[in-house]
């Protein structure tokens, strides 16, 4: 029988890409907004989680709204579109989370003392990433800040693991890319995520000794920019597991 597991997330996850403000950083010209309720883009990642469910996001975007789509340095003719090439990643900062687990049914709930789930956006001109490497997702330019708002998890134990949740920039600067400057502001300042992905076999990988990992793929939905605002306080739900 298959094992179904709900979980919450909190304020900041995965997702977005290479978009935020910095402090300090002017206003960026003008840019039109995709409008609300569009697929923005597209992502592609994974949810890390070791034995004690501390969990790190990692993930890379093929597409953005308002940049193009096959966003991958394939200076040869020969090289292959994948997530070593690819210029634009986010990197989340490394949370903590506990499980409750009701027989067959479990949900992640973000740990009391952890920190908020925070999601870094990067570009890279020179990309060289690997999923083995979480580093690597982190090189380049901190082009935007996303924490996550909300959203939920579910997990059929040994098939699917489905993913929702939002997020609103925080902070962004200009980047510069294929000759055009953008800036998160004006490409996504808020969206939504969908994602699915392989969930593992049982609820037993919840109290493993070596941790599990979630592949996920999917896409990002613009959401209404003018509830755009600074997240604050600490996230009351958990992200993937």
């Amino acid at each position: 029988m298959k094992r179904v597991i709900t979980v919450l997330i909190p304020l900041v996850l995965l997702a977005g890409a290479g978009l935020i403000r910095l402090a300090g950083e002017v206003d960026p010209p003008t840019q039109p907004v995709a409008p609300v309720g569009i697929i923005a883009g597209q992502a592609v990642g994974r949810v890390n989680l070791d034995a004690n469910l501390n969990t790190e996001v990692l993930m890379y975007f093929p597409a953005i709204e308002g940049i193009g789509t096959h966003l991958f340095n394939t200076t040869y003719s020969d090289e292959s579109e994948s997530v070593r090439n690819a210029f634009f990643t986010a990197r989340s900062n490394k949370f903590s989370g506990s499980a409750l687990v009701n027989s067959s049914v479990g949900i992640l709930l973000l740990a009391k003392n952890s920190e908020r789930i925070v999601m870094n956006v990067y570009f890279n001109p020179n990309p060289d990433r690997d999923f083995s490497k979480p580093e690597t997702f982190s090189d380049g330019q901190l082009v935007g800040v996303y924490p996550v708002s909300a959203g939920s998890t579910t997990l059929v134990g040994g098939a699917n693991a489905s993913f929702a949740y939002s997020a609103q920039l925080e902070s962004s600067g200009d980047f510069v890319f294929r000759g055009q400057t953008y800036n998160g502001q004006n490409l996504l300042p808020a969206f939504s995520v969908f994602l699915n992905g392989a969930a593992p076999s049982s609820l037993t990988a919840l109290t493993s000794q070596s941790g599990f990992t979630i592949p996920m793929a999917g896409v990002m939905i613009m959401a209404d920019k003018t509830r755009q605002g600074k997240v604050g306080g600490s996230n009351s739900a958990y992200v993937a597991r």
